[in-house]
């Protein structure tokens, strides 16, 4: 993690995830707007500020790396707890007041985004994937075992 010079500017554009699936940058969003939400839900755009406070880039050892604001929260998962989901939504400045052991055993927590409401496709994906990776379309027949028999 390291912190900006000068502090209060963020020096890469930021490119956001729309609900559609498209990806569009920080500074064309609008009111009103669809973003994907880290459930894979969307979020509409209520109010758009523009902040003069510290940033902060987050470079996760897998993924790309993010900036913050200082008043943001970082979104962490305690690696020694039993439960799946033991979730903690941490600001960003009381993060940096936290202890090594703290930081070493909450760690910044992804999940994966699920676009479950796509439109009807005329062929099963799974099939056009045996097609194409069989590499005929001439002679037009496919392959199917059953393994019950």
């Amino acid at each position: 993690m390291t912190r900006h010079h000068p502090p209060k500017t963020s020096p890469q554009p930021i490119d956001i995830l729309m609900a559609s699936g498209a990806i569009k940058p920080i500074t064309e969003l609008e009111i009103g707007d669809e973003i994907m939400g880290a459930d894979s839900l969307p979020r509409t755009v209520i109010d758009i500020r523009t902040s003069l406070e510290d940033t902060f880039e987050i470079r996760p050892i897998k993924g790309a790396s993010f900036v913050l604001g200082a008043s943001q929260s970082l979104p962490l998962v305690r690696s020694t707890s039993l439960e799946l989901y033991d979730l903690k939504s941490v600001p960003m400045w009381e993060y940096l007041k936290q202890s090594p052991h703290f930081k070493g055993v909450h760690l910044l927590y992804r999940m994966p985004v699920n676009f479950s409401d796509g439109p009807a496709l005329p062929l099963d994906p799974y099939f056009l994937g045996i097609l194409v990776g069989d590499g005929c379309f001439r002679n037009t027949s496919t392959k199917h075992y059953n393994t019950r028999s």
